[in-house]
């Protein structure tokens, strides 16, 4: 997968860091370009993105766990959403009658329910194209908000009927369904927040890492000019990529 094959160069880039602060501590007479490129001044900064690092592998981690709890609660096999929508269907038929108006009504919002498709959110995290992740992130979060709206105006309807709505299963009750579908919202919310965390941590490890590549250039070409091309020293640095 290419977010893991990315998390995998950043750990590369990480190392290659302090392969380069190692070198350079051994290097007698070395004077970095300016203070900011000392050796305890990107230790501090190679420690950031360190961290910055962690932060951002273990946000996403938990932003791949909340789609795949939400997928399981909206569509899953076992105790899912969609699962629902037959035993309600079949309970407001075999109350008010298979041709009555009631049935009609809910049989209308289910289908409707049924056919809004839901838009994969496993692609934002393959995608590289920052506008096409979002726009698939946003098109999935669209069609949740969309399964979660039939859902309550379902429940809404149930409410109204007279006489009043009383299946046999305690699954679909009102009462039942309003509380999974205040689940359903939550489970929303919870990944909406989780996505817009991963986000900042992404930029701001974006940030620290630029600033390190920057900075560990600068290094590279003081060493090439004070030791020279062919030198010992400069040969210890050159591979390293950043």
């Amino acid at each position: 997968m290419r977010h893991l094959k990315k998390e995998s160069n950043m750990g590369s880039k990480i190392e290659n860091a302090e392969k380069m602060l190692i070198s350079i501590h051994s290097f007698e007479g070395f004077i970095p370009p300016s203070p900011d490129d000392s050796e305890e001044s990107m230790k501090v900064l190679l420690e950031k993105l360190r961290q910055s690092n962690h932060i951002e592998a273990a946000t996403r981690e938990d932003y791949r766990l909340k789609v795949k709890s939400r997928t399981s609660i909206f569509k899953g096999k076992m105790s899912s959403l969609r699962r629902l929508l037959s035993p309600i269907g079949s309970s407001v038929r075999s109350q008010y009658g298979r041709k009555s108006n009631e049935a009609l009504t809910i049989s209308k919002l289910i289908a409707k329910f049924r056919g809004n498709k839901i838009t994969s959110e496993a692609a934002p995290l393959l995608v590289t194209d920052e506008q096409v992740k979002e726009a698939r992130i946003v098109a999935s979060d669209q069609s949740y908000g969309s399964l979660l709206y039939y859902f309550r105006n379902i429940i809404s309807s149930l409410g109204q009927l007279k006489p009043a709505f009383n299946p046999g299963n305690k699954e679909i009750t009102i009462e039942s369904l309003q509380s999974f579908a205040d689940a359903l919202s939550t489970s929303n919310n919870d990944l909406s927040l989780t996505q817009s965390t991963m986000k900042r941590t992404s930029v701001e490890r974006e940030t620290l890492y630029s600033q390190i590549k920057e900075r560990m250039m600068r290094l590279k070409e003081s060493i090439k000019s004070q030791f020279g091309t062919d030198s010992v020293e400069y040969r210890m640095v050159k591979g390293l990529r950043f």
